[in-house]
């Protein structure tokens, strides 16, 4: 895949779009939760409390000085929040050289990957588009999936899982094995972008086709939105990684993500 200035654009932009909805969705649900989004240098500086809190697609629009920075800055302190930069490598020079100056420090990479979204073979288990009746199976197996044990940890992202189905851009699906419920997904739709994102398998039924029945989903669904780009992203060098890159999706580039050092 070859990404150019206005494609690296366009995903950020679905990227930071992602969080726009959960900022909105988290603002609904929970009015004290602080949850809120500014413009800062050509990108979004996004606080939602749980997931996601990050700027997202700066530098991207041109040159970045202090006085942009200065702005995330006082943006993250409001919400007494690390401020954290994920930065697409076609960002400017002078946002890196600025956060190096800074002591800004490395604390991970995120590949972004893309596709043009189609209608794949059948999968061989069932995908279910979840409803209401659905909602509640879905989410254990988001909780149970992702490996929340703590009884704290899943009522909050439980709260957090029915806030994402209640927004327009989202749709969520199941997958079934056999009669049972086995892995869990979802895909914000933005337009003509549409971003895979929260999968997950219960660990005994890893490695059975679930990931990839669930993608191949996806992609039908973003194809018969109207999408005409798909993008999903994943840590480097993990199993997630491989089944995306097994469906299709080529890198398109990897994110690093830059956090200020405590004060």
């Amino acid at each position: 895949m070859i990404v150019d200035s206005a494609l690296a654009q366009r995903v950020e932009d679905a990227l930071a779009d992602d969080v726009a909805v959960f900022v909105r969705g988290r603002a609904t649900v929970d009015p004290n939760s602080r949850a809120c989004r500014a413009p800062v240098a050509g990108g979004w500086a996004a606080f939602t409390g749980l997931f996601g809190s990050r700027v997202q697609g700066a530098g991207l629009a041109g040159q970045v000085d202090a006085a942009e920075v200065d702005a995330a800055e006082r943006f993250f302190d409001g919400v007494a929040f690390a401020p954290e930069f994920e930065i697409c490598p076609l960002a400017a020079a002078s946002l890196w050289e600025v956060l190096a100056q800074r002591r800004y420090r490395l604390v991970g990479f995120r590949n972004v990957y893309g596709v043009v979204p189609r209608v794949g073979s059948r999968a061989q288990m069932e995908i279910l588009r979840v409803g209401a009746d659905e909602f509640s199976t879905w989410s254990e197996i988001v909780l149970d999936g992702f490996g929340y044990t703590d009884q704290e940890a899943r009522s909050r992202v439980g709260r957090w899982n029915r806030m994402v189905f209640d927004q327009p851009e989202a749709a969520l699906f199941l997958a079934v094995l056999d009669g049972e419920p086995v892995g869990a997904a979802n895909v914000l739709v933005h337009g003509e972008v549409a971003s895979l994102g929260g999968t997950t398998t219960l660990a005994e039924f890893r490695r059975r086709g679930v990931q990839q029945a669930l993608l191949a989903a996806r992609l039908a669904y973003a194809n018969t939105s109207g999408s005409t780009l798909a993008i999903v992203t994943a840590d480097p060098g993990g199993g997630s990684a491989r089944n995306i890159e097994r469906a299709g999706f080529q890198l398109a580039y990897t994110n690093a993500r830059l956090r200020r050092p405590e004060r």
